[in-house]
């Protein structure tokens, strides 16, 4: 056997890829689509903004580069606090509430919030005749 055939063999050896496991997290997790709706949302504000970057946003969080890129792969189940820190550090709102029955103003919000838009999340039950936008929303 070649010198470079066993060392990939050694490299190779033990090392499994995981899919089985994280598609078993994604499929008991399905806060995961409203986490990745959140992403998708920084992500859009970070490229809107000129001179912004990922990096921007971890030093205004005071947070490490890293744990934003994991906020914005959509993997992380995020307090309400830190969605709020986010959306002040990026001037946002990166959730919104609906009119409903005691509403009120937001004191002080750092963002406009006649601006925001209601975030349209996927449903839980598939309605009859309607598809949803979202791939991890639909029936199985």
């Amino acid at each position: 056997m070649s010198k470079q055939r066993s060392r990939m063999q050694e490299l190779a050896k033990g090392n499994e890829s995981g899919w089985h496991e994280d598609a078993i997290f994604r499929r008991t997790n399905k806060w995961l689509s409203y986490s990745s709706e959140i992403a998708l949302r920084i992500l859009a504000a970070i490229e809107d903004k000129k001179d912004f970057s990922q990096s921007r946003l971890a030093e205004l969080l005071n947070v490490s580069p890293q744990q934003v890129s994991k906020i914005v792969k959509g993997k992380e189940n995020l307090t309400l606090e830190t969605i709020y820190n986010i959306s002040k550090a990026l001037d946002v709102s990166l959730i919104s509430f609906p009119e409903y029955k005691y509403s009120q103003p937001l004191m002080g919000a750092p963002f406009q919030v006649n601006q925001a838009k209601v975030i349209s999340f996927p449903p839980f039950v598939k309605a009859e005749g309607v598809e949803s936008p979202y791939p991890m929303g639909k029936a199985q």
